[in-house]
């Protein structure tokens, strides 16, 4: 079966493995919603998924944020402010849903740019910092 957010070793593989099981776990649920909004899943359902992706997001942010701490990323501070800016859209976006129980285009949108540019590029520069110091 194919996934609308494919997941590209080659540009998103960090080598910290946890960070890489975060990002595996945030990918998966974006799938899950793609794919329940796809074959119309029950609001209930496209809900539970919904909230794990927050749940598993705001955990993996948090352990990203430990994990530069840990390393004194010198760009923590920006990086940190990424985190938010992406939570408060993923909010945005999940208090919509629950109030018209509809999962718009430019939420999936969204998923793309984050992973693009976020995990691709913002994760990758913290990931070659911390593994040289």
């Amino acid at each position: 079966m194919s996934h609308h957010f494919e997941w590209d070793a080659s540009r998103y593989v960090l080598g910290i493995p946890d960070m890489d099981h975060g990002h595996g776990m945030i990918i998966d649920c974006m799938n899950q919603l793609h794919a329940g909004s796809v074959a119309q899943a029950s609001r209930i359902e496209l809900g539970n998924i919904f909230d794990r992706l927050v749940r598993v997001t705001v955990e993996h942010f948090s352990d990203e944020e430990r994990y530069m701490a840990e390393c004194a990323y010198p760009d923590a501070a920006r990086h940190r402010l990424l985190h938010q800016q992406i939570l408060e859209r993923l909010y945005r976006f999940q208090l919509e849903f629950r109030r018209t129980g509809v999962l718009p285009e430019r939420l999936f949108n969204f998923f793309g740019m984050w992973l693009q540019a976020h995990m691709g590029d913002s994760d990758v520069q913290y990931a070659r910092y911390c593994k040289a110091a």
